[in-house]
C-alpha cells in the first residue's frame, strides 16, 4: 500500500486482525489447466510518497499499480498487529515459485518505515 501526501502530513497504514494465507489447496498447476506458478508475497511493504496515481486503476498508462510515481517522504509509519501468517511453512511453493511474507516494491524509494 502506498500512502501520499504532502511531505510535512504525519501518516499511518495499519494492518491489523488479519488472517494472510501462503500456499494452499487451490494448485497453481493443476492437471489439464494453465500453469500459474508465479512468485507469491504476503505484504507489499508499506510505503509513503509524496504523490500517488488514484487508489483505482483507470486506464492502462495506471499500470502496474504499485510502481510508484513521486519521492519518498520522512512522514509515515506503519503498524502491524494480531496479524496471523497461515501455511508458510516453507520458502517456495509446490510449484516451486518463491515464498515470502515480506516483500520490498522494486519502485520505491530507499526509505520504508516498519
Amino acid at each position: 500500500m502506498q500512502l501520499a501526501g504532502e511531505t510535512t502530513e504525519q501518516k499511518m497504514a495499519i494492518l491489523k486482525d488479519s488472517h494472510i494465507y501462503g500456499e494452499t489447496e487451490a494448485e497453481d498447476c493443476p492437471a489439464d489447466h494453465e500453469c500459474r506458478c508465479r512468485d507469491k508475497s504476503a505484504i507489499m511493504l508499506f510505503s509513503m510518497n509524496h504523490n500517488a496515481k488514484s487508489f483505482h486503476i483507470t486506464g492502462p498508462s495506471a499500470l502496474p499499480m504499485h510502481k510508484v510515481k513521486s519521492y519518498g517522504t520522512w512522514t509515515g509509519d506503519t503498524y502491524f498487529r494480531n496479524n496471523k501468517f497461515i501455511n508458510f511453512n516453507s520458502n517456495k511453493t509446490l510449484c516451486g515459485a518463491p515464498q515470502k511474507i515480506f516483500k520490498t516494491n522494486p519502485y520505491d524509494s530507499d526509505f520504508i518505515p516498519m
